[in-house]
């Protein structure tokens, strides 16, 4: 699918992530399409009560996709919304209980599985290319255990992703008030 630019609006929620998630992506037209899928991600979560990112979990997701089907949509284009989606609101706490061995592929697409609280079968997500590279930097050549340890080697908390991504930095754009 060709998005036309004219189509192509800033994200109703998100700002600054969903900027920082889309430049990881070096393809304009992977960045439009993901902006353009991005924007009725949000527009329905607007319109079902979510949150984009914060409360997103497995039925969200099925609700999502079974209005997708119902207004018509492919099972091809869904597989590519619901991916675009997956790879911007994976959540720390899903993110941390991975281990290693839950990292694969599927079809030519890296993925993960993520475990639910419930003791439910994993929900299997697929990885977008910067996704990846992060998550074969932190596995760092290990076979085994945490996908993401803190500098004494254990699984980390949400305390250790919380200062490992906050930085001054981050706080401090060029051309702001803070340079």
């Amino acid at each position: 699918m060709t998005v036309p630019p004219s189509s192509i609006i800033e994200p109703v929620a998100g700002g600054e992530v969903v900027e920082e998630f889309l430049a990881g992506y070096w393809s304009a037209r992977t960045r439009d399409s993901y902006t353009f899928i991005l924007n009725g991600w949000f527009s329905w979560c607007a319109a079902h009560d979510h949150h984009p990112s914060g409360d997103v979990d497995p039925r969200v997701l099925e609700a999502w996709i079974r209005d997708l089907q119902a207004r018509g949509y492919t099972a091809n284009t869904i597989v590519g919304r619901v991916s675009a989606v997956s790879a911007f609101g994976l959540r720390c706490g899903e993110l941390i209980a991975c281990d290693v061995t839950d990292v694969g592929s599927h079809s030519w697409h890296h993925t993960l599985a993520l475990r639910t609280t419930q003791g439910d079968k994993p929900t299997v997500v697929a990885l977008a290319p910067p996704t990846m590279q992060a998550v074969a930097a932190a596995i760092d050549d290990r076979t085994t255990g945490p996908l993401l340890v803190n500098r004494r080697g254990r699984r980390m908390t949400p305390y250790n992703v919380t200062c490992a991504t906050w930085s001054p930095r981050s706080r401090a754009r060029p051309g702001s008030a803070n340079t």
